[in-house]
């Protein structure tokens, strides 16, 4: 396996200024998310992330790990829409795009190539916040398995400094926050998994 050194604490912060031109620009021009991604993402999400990972429908070849939406405007001379008051924070998690890592394939030990992004975004559960996660498909050329770059097959193949960048616990349907997990480490009394959900749903209304 080969890597070049990431930064994975690394975010991106689009100012709503930056944003706005962005839009203004282009508000006349379509946006274009790849796939069927423009049913998985938000719609107040769509337009922000297909302007900033995206290009013509395709990625970007210089990614980063995390990127966090346009917030609003200081100042509004009109009505504004609620869309830039909902957006969510977004997760790249492509392994393959983003360092350039060799994986080989479990059955026949040729390597994977990048198949393009997958299909379905995560909405991944924090401990104030929910948030997106976009991930990779790779596929082997040899016996034309598909692996997506979250599974465990893939993940065990990366180094343990990048292994320790996810911070996911996933299931086939839901996705949960680490971070969310660590609450419930401190067993004392009173501190309950219904509490947990009591502090996470306030945690959340608050924010």
């Amino acid at each position: 396996m080969k890597s070049s050194s990431p930064s994975p604490s690394t975010v991106r912060t689009l100012s709503p200024a930056t944003v706005s031109d962005q839009t203004t620009a282009g508000a006349s021009a379509s946006f274009r998310l790849p796939g069927e991604l423009s049913k998985a993402i938000p719609v107040q999400d769509q337009r922000w992330i297909a302007h900033t990972i995206f290009h013509s429908g395709k990625l970007w070849p210089v990614l980063q790990l995390c990127y966090e939406p346009p917030g609003p405007a200081l100042i509004y001379h009109q009505t504004p829409t609620p869309d830039r008051f909902f957006t969510h924070r977004l997760m790249v998690w492509m392994p393959y795009h983003l360092w350039k890592v060799r994986f080989s394939c479990s059955t026949c030990g040729k390597n994977l190539t990048g198949y393009g992004v997958h299909k379905r975004a995560r909405k991944v559960l924090d401990i104030d916040r929910y948030y997106l996660m976009l991930t990779e498909t790779l596929r082997c050329t040899v016996c034309s398995l598909n692996y997506l770059s979250t599974s465990q097959t893939v993940r065990n193949q990366l180094d343990l400094p990048h292994q320790k960048v996810f911070r996911l616990i996933l299931t086939r349907k839901y996705a949960c926050d680490i971070r969310v997990i660590w609450l419930l480490w401190d067993r004392t009394l009173g501190n309950s998994p219904a509490r947990l959900m009591k502090q996470l749903r306030e945690n959340h209304g608050e924010k």
